[in-house]
């Protein structure tokens, strides 16, 4: 079973600073931790502790919505901000479409880019339903036809997402994500464009299921 993480973990040595107010007075306790144990206690300047916390040059702020990461494959969820358009080529025709996007799961796996729609807005567990992306340029196992879209080198999750939001679809490379059914291109730009002029949201009882997180990872490879 992939476990979503809740955060993700790595390794690291804790340290455990304390503060404590006596008469007007802020001071500052250093200890170390062996065992989960704190020991060692030190106290430090003020100064002290600004300087060393400068220096942790391997300190990192985990993303709260990475949902998992391992050596290869980086999954994470993103809506657009609102008013982002969706940029389409169809018939010779060159569309910016202001459509209310759906919750995204995103995942990259090398130069691959994945996407599929979440069941809601919240933080997605293992067992959160997922459906087909109603998007251009998506295949129906998620896989991103990014053309000519370079994606960046960093695991930047907003630069990620972004190279593929902003770039101008071309062709609609799954047409079965529709649960009614008979999709064509031409009927596709019609019900997007329909989704745009009314501000609609698009709903995921409109979309085929796709099966859960939890499968999804697994599918990418998630160990």
């Amino acid at each position: 079973m992939i476990e979503v993480l809740e955060p993700i973990q790595h390794a690291y040595q804790m340290e455990v600073i304390t503060i404590e107010s006596f008469q007007g007075n802020a001071y500052f306790t250093h200890y170390e931790t062996e065992n989960g144990e704190p020991k060692n206690p030190k106290v430090i300047d003020p100064m002290e502790l600004i300087s060393r916390l400068r220096q942790q040059s391997q300190l990192q702020v985990i993303d709260s919505r990475i949902v998992y990461s391992d050596s290869d494959l980086l999954v994470w969820h993103f809506t657009p901000p609102a008013g982002t358009p969706l940029y389409l080529k169809s018939n010779g025709q060159s569309l910016a479409l202001k459509i209310k996007w759906p919750n995204l799961l995103f995942a990259r796996k090398g130069k691959a880019l994945f996407v599929a729609v979440l069941q809601h807005k919240t933080r997605p567990t293992n067992k959160t339903r997922l459906y087909l992306a109603p998007l251009p340029n998506v295949y129906a196992n998620h896989n991103i036809c990014l053309g000519s879209v370079s994606l960046p080198d960093n695991n930047d999750i907003d630069e990620i997402s972004m190279a593929y939001i902003e770039s101008t679809k071309t062709h609609l490379s799954n047409s079965d994500f529709w649960r009614k059914g008979g999709l064509t291109i031409e009927r596709y730009v019609q019900w997007i464009k329909q989704k745009a002029d009314s501000k609609t949201p698009i709903s995921v009882s409109e979309l085929k299921y796709s099966g859960t997180v939890s499968e999804f990872i697994q599918k990418l490879g998630g160990k």
